[in-house]
């Protein structure tokens, strides 16, 4: 067997292009599983092809000659010896032209039997991408080749495993989950003594994914990991952790600093820090921050986390609220109408404060 790394790459780090080399090598892998066995058999088809003809060539050579020895024969004067060399020679003529009918017959199947495997294999070809990963056994897949041959030391065979199993795989479902999800999450749970959650998902049978399964409950009916007030001493663990993980791996590798804090979560660990991360600037923003911030949406757009980099004193989250509650061009500045407050009342009296 062989041994799993240390540490998995947090998955989040397979880019939009890194997700379609892995869907594409997979989808390759498949395709060749599928048809080594036809392509083993038409190779042997064909060694047997050309075997077959080198014979019938050879034969019809030997027919060739013989024919043409009777032919002077049967010019040359009739004493008994001739007779007799002539009838033999009849008699291996006849026997030749059958076997290399025989073999001609041969050659004819084989050359047959060649373009059916040629036609098989162009059907398989021709397999819709999406019934191809749904009906092969993605236990086959040749992790470790698909690695080293399109991710060479970036991205280990585990990491490619895992990220097709949580993120890339059509098969995966990512829908939100609904209530009758929910109860059967529940109770397979609590019917499961070692929260075993790679048969949980199996079981669910709808494509969600053992991780999907494990955060949902985590994160939705584990009591241990509910809201709660953070201390101070977690905050200063908090971006202790998170600082030694970002100089360690380059970047902020939000599951292995959850995996380090004690009963919290990725999402408590990341919206926390960009609230207390000391590096950040609080208080009125300047105008050359807001200018920045106009200049960083214009030219990236709306990924916070690349406007944060650009602008260097404020977090995605201030970024984002900045831009969207105050500089976004579509905010409308004047008072409210008479209409526009009718209308609010209404909607606040059905749906309530769902902003």
């Amino acid at each position: 067997d062989i041994a799993a790394p240390d540490s998995i790459k947090d998955l989040r780090q397979f880019k939009r292009t890194a997700k379609r080399i892995l869907k594409d090598a997979v989808v390759e892998d498949c395709m060749e599983h599928i048809l080594k066995p036809i392509v083993t058999k038409m190779e042997c088809e064909i060694k047997k092809w050309d075997k077959l003809t080198e014979e019938f060539d050879a034969m019809s050579f030997k027919l060739e000659t013989e024919t043409k020895q009777l032919n002077e024969l049967e010019k040359s004067p009739t004493s008994s010896d001739y007779k007799r060399m002539i009838k033999e020679l009849k008699r291996t003529v006849h026997e030749l032209q059958k076997s290399s009918e025989e073999k001609r017959k041969a050659v004819e199947e084989c050359k047959k039997e060649v373009a059916r495997f040629e036609q098989e294999i162009e059907i398989k070809r021709n397999i819709p991408e999406s019934e191809l990963l749904n009906t092969f056994d993605i236990e086959k897949v040749d992790w470790m080749k698909i690695a080293k041959q399109n991710f060479g030391s970036h991205s280990t065979w585990l990491d490619c495993q895992k990220a097709w199993e949580n993120m890339v795989s059509p098969g995966i479902n990512k829908k939100n989950w609904g209530k009758e999800e929910d109860k059967k999450l529940l109770e397979l749970v609590n019917k499961s003594a070692v929260w075993d959650w790679k048969e949980i998902s199996k079981v669910m049978g709808n494509g969600r994914t053992p991780f999907q399964c494990f955060s949902h409950y985590q994160q939705r009916f584990n009591s241990d990991l509910k809201p709660r007030p953070w201390t101070e001493e977690e905050d200063a663990r908090l971006v202790k952790v998170t600082n030694n993980v970002k100089d360690s791996v380059g970047f902020f590798s939000w599951s292995k600093i959850s995996s380090l804090m004690d009963s919290r979560s990725l999402i408590e660990c990341m919206y926390r820090f960009t609230k207390i991360d000391p590096s950040q600037h609080r208080g009125r923003w300047t105008e050359l921050e807001d200018a920045k911030l106009l200049a960083a949406v214009e030219m990236i757009g709306p990924c916070w986390s690349k406007v944060s980099k650009f602008i260097n004193t404020r977090n995605m989250v201030q970024c984002r609220d900045r831009y969207l509650n105050c500089l976004a061009p579509n905010i409308n500045f004047s008072h409210f109408t008479y209409d526009e407050d009718v209308k609010l009342l209404k909607l606040y009296k059905k749906i309530g404060p769902a902003w």
